[in-house]
């Protein structure tokens, strides 16, 4: 059996083992999961769903997925995040009103005058694998699939200061930013109060 990691586009063959990774590596440690301590149907199925488009990268090891990185297309007259520019009634919503605010903040298609972005949506490596640069290999490799695909601008919105430090230390550019506690119910109590050190959630762009 091979021990390199391989790193390729996410195919329809993955997407039980991707949510078997988001159940037990993601959902369980990115900060406003962990502090929302949901587990919520809707969202998987929209995270999974992500795959059919093309624009996810994996990361295998001799069969088993070590890493996700889950990206998909954002237009300008059909922005993801802006359909969920209401108060949020479930989980699913909520973190897609957060995301709503950041994007609004950072404006990408008016910033960098175009029509389609690649977005990412969500990235994460297993427990027992981090630390070996996967993570940053899977963003990296999701960039080479953007530019291949067409795309000239990628954009990230990070809930995790880990993540916001990737975007860093790849050259992005941080291009909004969204303390947690400015993101309330309409009684002014913040929906999220993640664990220290995610003290807000930051977007970055980076020009391909």
């Amino acid at each position: 059996m091979s021990s390199e990691i391989v790193y390729r586009t996410a195919e329809k063959k993955d997407e039980e083992g991707v949510l078997e990774f988001l159940r037990e590596h993601y959902y369980t440690d990115e900060p406003l999961s962990k502090n929302d301590g949901y587990h919520d149907a809707e969202y998987e199925d929209f995270s999974v769903g992500l795959i059919k488009g093309g624009t996810s990268t994996v990361a295998v090891l001799n069969g088993q997925i070590v890493g996700v990185r889950l990206a998909l297309p954002d237009r300008k007259d059909n922005q993801v995040s802006a359909a969920f520019n209401k108060k949020p009634t479930s989980a699913y919503e909520r973190i897609f009103g957060l995301v709503n605010v950041l994007e609004t903040r950072s404006n990408v298609f008016e910033r960098y005058k175009v029509d389609l972005v690649m977005q990412r949506h969500g990235l994460g490596v297993r427990r027992n694998f981090r630390g070996q640069g996967i993570a940053k290999r899977l963003l990296e490799e999701n960039m080479k699939l953007a530019k291949e695909k067409g795309f000239s601008v990628y954009a990230c919105d990070c809930t995790s200061l880990y993540s916001a430090r990737l975007c860093e230390n790849l050259g992005m550019k941080q291009t909004a930013t969204l303390e947690f506690t400015e993101y309330c119910d309409e009684n002014g109590s913040p929906y999220y109060n993640p664990e220290p050190p995610h003290d807000l959630a930051r977007s970055y762009v980076k020009r391909l």
